[in-house]
């Protein structure tokens, strides 16, 4: 007796296996999308200048704004060609230290000074050139921003009782040479993440004052 055929379906002719679902990717800092870097790369210079003039009226509405708005250009002339470690021009970082020096309400010289910090130090500029323009009181806290960040070859222990009496000392002579270095520092933190994870640990545990530029500042 002859059995019945039993017809066997062709591998083509299978059900198709559903799709693996495949895993979402937690996603950070580090992995910007690709045009967002690019955008964070190419600042608008005009609305962040335009940001911290409105900032600085809001609490001073009788201030004269010009001086911040040249502290701003030179700032800009200054660091050209100057790079951070996030890809962005290196004037994003002290426009970002006089924008929080700003918010805090401290008054327009201050926020010059914070424009200004790191000009004597990266640029062709000295101290000299920005007291003929923008005056003594501004310049003595440039130079007191940058005292405060001064490389140390001391031990860990000392650098932090160093840091300590430099603080103490900045504080008793003006506050806001302090002020302006803890907004250079915090803005300095936000941007870790361009920093290797190595080099980010250190940062943060350090006694000194680095900056995300790798001038060790």
């Amino acid at each position: 007796m002859t059995q019945p055929r039993t017809s066997t379906a062709p591998d083509d002719a299978r059900p198709p296996r559903p799709a693996r679902k495949s895993r979402a990717k937690s996603t950070g800092p580090r992995r910007t999308a690709p045009q967002t870097v690019a955008a964070a790369r190419t600042p608008d210079l005009g609305a962040l200048r335009s940001r911290l003039l409105e900032t600085v009226a809001k609490h001073y509405p009788q201030a004269d704004l010009a001086p911040v708005g040249a502290a701003f250009d030179l700032a800009v002339e200054a660091h050209a060609g100057q790079v951070r470690a996030t890809g962005e021009p290196y004037v994003t970082h002290p426009i970002a230290s006089a924008q929080i020096t700003a918010e805090l309400g401290i008054d327009p010289v201050a926020v010059q000074a914070a424009i200004l910090h790191d000009v004597p130090e990266d640029t062709e500029y000295g101290l000299t050139d920005l007291e003929d323009r923008f005056g003594a009181e501004v310049a003595h806290m440039v130079d007191g921003v940058t005292k405060l960040s001064k490389f140390s070859t001391h031990s860990h222990e000392q650098q932090q009782a160093e840091n300590i009496r430099k603080m103490l000392l900045a504080m008793a002579e003006d506050i806001r040479v302090v002020l302006i270095k803890l907004a250079d520092r915090l803005h300095n933190m936000r941007t870790l993440y361009a920093l290797p994870s190595d080099n980010a640990r250190r940062w943060r545990s350090t006694p000194r004052w680095p900056s995300v530029s790798g001038s060790g500042r």
